[in-house]
């Protein structure tokens, strides 16, 4: 294998699987080394960590964080560890956990565990918790935390603070 291969492969923006094993072990050949970093898929997809990206990877699929996006759409993205594991199609999870389990098409889920146990198709997810923030059913929004203030505008109506930039309901 020469180096004139890889450089062409990776020129043609091709997925490459590098066994990192391979490269950390003393007294490695180089020609097995060269053969496993020009490992070429035709699906150009990203895997970085553990079992990332590990049972199926939809074709333009991103998968970074230990056990990240392991059954993965087409286009879908997952960053964090555990963020992804069962995503639709253009599905996106950024944060450990998020869009865990069964995350649908087209849906975004933000935050540690956001998604954690479902997030619908279509739907929003932003969660600052820490804790689970699924959703309820498909095409919503939904965030946490919101902080509750006495307004006087109706217990539950939303308030936007022009002044804080902050959301907030209304106690009272």
């Amino acid at each position: 294998m020469s180096l004139n291969k890889i450089a062409d492969a990776t020129t043609e923006k091709k997925w490459m699987k590098i066994n990192c094993a391979e490269l950390i072990v003393n007294n490695t050949n180089v020609d097995t080394v060269l053969n496993a970093v020009a490992t070429i898929l035709d699906s150009e997809t990203v895997q970085i960590g553990e079992g990332a990206g590990g049972i199926s990877q939809g074709a333009g699929g991103v998968a970074i964080g230990d056990t990240a996006g392991v059954d993965q759409g087409i286009q879908a993205v997952a960053v964090g560890q555990a963020a992804g594991v069962e995503q639709g199609t253009k599905a996106t999870a950024i944060g450990g956990y998020a869009g865990n389990n069964a995350q649908g098409a087209n849906s975004t889920c933000i935050g540690n565990s956001a998604g954690l146990t479902t997030c619908h198709a279509n739907s929003i997810i932003i969660n600052g918790t820490g804790s689970d923030l699924s959703s309820t059913a498909a095409s919503g929004f939904f965030v946490a935390p919101i902080r509750d203030f006495p307004l006087g505008l109706g217990v539950g109506v939303l308030y936007y603070d022009a002044a804080t930039n902050e959301i907030q309901y209304s106690s009272t």
